[in-house]
């Protein structure tokens, strides 16, 4: 898989590892729209049915072996039938040697 970028740290089984992991941890409730990769770490646009959820997708990630940093922005409730809440989660990767026994 061609992501567009140069991971000079990272082979592209650590990147697929990172991703499996990452969708193990959404929590019933949470949609992806877009998630980027790149050398900064990992980016997504998603949508949850509460705050909640959120804070449980937050709290899951976390605890995952490769995140540094964790960065979320509320962008607010839709204003469709739906209800549904817009995020943004940044997450810094943390260097692949320091995880290289995981």
């Amino acid at each position: 898989t061609h992501l567009g970028h140069s991971f000079p740290t990272r082979r592209s089984s650590d990147l697929s590892k990172v991703i499996d992991k990452i969708n193990s941890c959404v929590p019933e409730g949470v949609n992806f729209k877009v998630m980027i990769l790149d050398e900064s770490g990992v980016q997504i646009k998603a949508e949850a049915k509460d705050r909640e959820t959120i804070a449980v997708f937050e709290r899951t990630l976390r605890n995952l072996d490769f995140v540094k940093d964790i960065h979320i922005d509320i962008i607010n409730s839709s204003l469709t039938d739906n209800k549904n809440f817009t995020f943004n989660v940044k997450c810094t990767l943390k260097d692949v040697d320091n995880n290289e026994g995981n």
